[in-house]
């Protein structure tokens, strides 16, 4: 590779005094855990600290296995609690704690104790079979993958997480192992189209647009959380990185887009839950409102959270005109009738029946209101950024 990914790969390495400061905390919380967790209960370091390809901002995983008929909600927080007494409940398939311990992030999560993926009985319980999976498959590609990590991060395309809808860890480390290291992945990554089915599963009733077969459990698609933009600017970045390669796609650099169109700002409440279910909570208010708002041709959407819950939305137009072409059905296909009913001075025009009439929202923030009417609606000048690698 490049002098560039060689500068990129030493700067994000942690560094052997980082490397053993990180070890060494989260070495500390479980002998604390082990010391707090009853008999029965085995107490565990997974993720990327476990698999040795973590970055510098590192999160410490730390499971906690109980029999299968303990009721993880209380029995896990009780124990969880004991371990972190700060942690912040935050809830995926079941609680965890999630919180800080010597200033870095710790997630601690209770999951039953299966010898078998057949016996799975929460999501979370795959986990530590993942963690082993990757510790014998990877062959030294530690490094291989922190440079696929820190690139997917850098181009916004990094975590499973809905408010974020992209690649998780250990998709990532699947991919980079199975491709023999980062330019083996960047380079199948620009060959790919969206939908990217990988492997048969068994249909796909949830129409995933990414699907292929977790190594440890061959019904899951390990693909599941990637959305169809996140894998769209994936495969673009991959493609104009074997073009030019830049610093910028792993330091990313947030530049406001020269030309842009309407901007208008959307603000809500912010809701009392953490950060992230709250992220995830504004993308899907925020698709909800787009996918009402076709007529006034939206550019690209962005969403925060401050003190408030923002929705930043850029479209073509802000404002309707006062009356709008409507287009109706060919006079031959059904429906025709009843349209020409309803719309009285409707004409021809290649072949279609068409008439002039009212918008049904005059403006976009007549539209927004009409589907949240607690939203603070306003026009702004702010621009929105470009794509941080170009």
């Amino acid at each position: 590779m490049s002098d560039i990914i060689e500068e990129v790969k030493s700067e994000i390495k942690p560094q052997k005094k980082e490397e053993k400061e990180i070890k060494g905390i989260a070495d500390r919380i479980l002998n604390k855990a082990k010391k707090e967790s009853p008999e029965g209960v085995e107490v565990i370091l997974v993720g990327s600290v476990a698999k040795g390809t973590f970055l510098v901002d590192v999160d410490i995983d730390i499971f906690i296995k109980f029999p299968m008929n303990a009721d993880l909600k209380k029995d896990g927080l009780d124990v969880a609690r004991k371990i972190m007494p700060n942690g912040e409940e935050v809830y995926a398939s079941h609680p965890y704690l999630r919180g800080k311990i010597e200033d870095r992030f710790v997630d601690i999560v209770p999951c039953y104790n299966i010898d078998n993926i057949r016996d799975l009985k929460s999501a979370v319980d795959r986990t530590p079979f993942h963690t082993e999976y990757i510790k014998k498959e990877i062959n030294g590609m530690e490094d291989e993958i922190r440079l696929a990590k820190k690139f997917m991060k850098g181009i916004g395309a990094y975590g499973a997480a809905s408010s974020v809808g992209g690649f998780s860890g250990y998709l990532l480390e699947i991919l980079v192992i199975e491709k023999k290291g980062f330019e083996g992945f960047i380079k199948w990554l620009s060959t790919c189209e969206c939908p990217l089915i990988i492997h048969d599963i068994g249909g796909n009733k949830h129409r995933d647009v990414m699907i292929m077969k977790d190594p440890v459990d061959s019904k899951r698609n390990v693909a599941a959380s990637v959305t169809k933009d996140i894998l769209s600017l994936s495969i673009l970045a991959s493609k104009m990185f074997l073009k030019n390669e830049s610093r910028n796609y792993f330091f990313p650099k947030h530049e406001d887009k020269e030309e842009c169109g309407n901007m208008t700002m959307i603000s809500l409440d912010k809701p009392e839950m953490d950060d992230e279910s709250a992220l995830s909570w504004l993308r899907s208010e925020a698709r909800k409102i787009i996918r009402n708002l076709e007529e006034f041709k939206i550019i690209s959407y962005d969403v925060k959270i401050e003190d408030k819950a923002t929705i930043i939305i850029e479209s073509e137009i802000i404002e309707r005109t006062d009356k709008i072409k409507h287009i109706g059905p060919e006079p031959w296909k059904e429906g025709a009738m009843e349209f020409l009913v309803k719309y009285s001075n409707a004409n021809i025009l290649e072949g279609k029946m068409v008439v002039a009439k009212n918008p049904r929202f005059k403006t976009i923030e007549n539209a927004v209101q009409n589907l949240i009417p607690e939203a603070e609606v306003k026009s702004i000048e702010e621009k929105p950024k470009k794509l941080p690698w170009l």
